[in-house]
């Protein structure tokens, strides 16, 4: 991509408008018949009923049936979002960088709002946490290992056979 390019040309958003408009339609329907799903569920489920393992996996599938519904409202949020961007012209801007997220990657998921770049240093940053976490670990919880002198290393060395036998464990596989 040039990098003179800062957003999309208008015909290039009239395509994106479509295909989300398309992912709209279905996620809409998929909504509704979430709901209708659980409406009729719920008339169904009987509150006094003897058999608690009907009643129980009633609920069960009530819960995932409203999981479910939340996701597709989470998902018609972010195509709502898209279509705003749109609007304002600002569709397909990363907002970490500024820099157009590539357009393959948002035919394939239109509500995204970070390209690879951005994606990629928020990845490395968290490793960077990571890694510092592990390493205060390893300085405050396992500083006696560098105590150690070399030739005294071996004396305390300690196996899991050593550990076996000296709880009585007879099967290595009783650990």
């Amino acid at each position: 991509m040039d990098e003179k390019i800062k957003r999309y040309s208008d015909a290039e958003l009239a395509e994106f408008k479509i295909l989300i408009d398309s992912k709209m339609e279905k996620a809409k329907s998929e909504l509704g018949y979430y709901q209708e799903q659980i409406m009729d569920l719920s008339e169904n489920v009987n509150d006094d009923s003897d058999d608690w393992s009907e009643s129980s996996s009633a609920m069960s599938d009530l819960e995932l049936l409203t999981e479910l519904a939340q996701r597709q409202v989470k998902i018609i949020e972010n195509l709502q979002r898209a279509l705003l961007r749109i609007r304002n012209k600002t569709y397909g801007i990363c907002e970490a960088t500024g820099a157009l997220i590539e357009k393959q990657r948002l035919l394939v998921e239109p509500t995204l709002t970070n390209s690879m770049k951005a994606k990629n240093t928020d990845e490395d940053l968290a490793f960077e946490y990571e890694d510092e976490d592990l390493s205060m670990i390893q300085d405050d919880e396992f500083d006696f290992i560098s105590n150690f002198d070399d030739d005294e290393e071996d004396d305390h060395y300690i196996s899991l056979d050593d550990i076996a036998d000296e709880y009585g464990y007879e099967d290595e596989y009783d650990i």
